[in-house]
């Protein structure tokens, strides 16, 4: 609510840098979902390793994307060979 009043009608776009341990990236992006503004974007970029292996990758992602598009999510160079690898 007071985010709402504080940014009035301007253009209020939220980009979030998770260089976090990867076992919070889901509460995180939970959290991040619910700060996106309507007048405004949301992304998220992912710099740490994403999961050890396949299996923990598409099980991050997978949680990743029950709070976030996969237009909203940017991974770093490692985590797109990997990603790419997986699809």
């Amino acid at each position: 609510m007071i985010l709402a009043l504080a940014q009035g009608s301007r253009l209020a776009n939220r980009l979030f840098y998770l260089s976090i341990p990867p076992n919070i990236f889901i509460d995180v992006a939970r959290c991040a979902s619910r700060t996106s503004s309507a007048n405004g974007w949301t992304r998220v970029i992912v710099e740490k390793p994403f999961g050890r292996d396949y299996e923990s990758s598409a099980q991050l992602t997978n949680g990743l994307k029950q709070y976030l598009t996969e237009e909203q999510i940017y991974r770093s160079v490692l985590e797109l060979i990997a990603y790419f690898l997986s699809t």
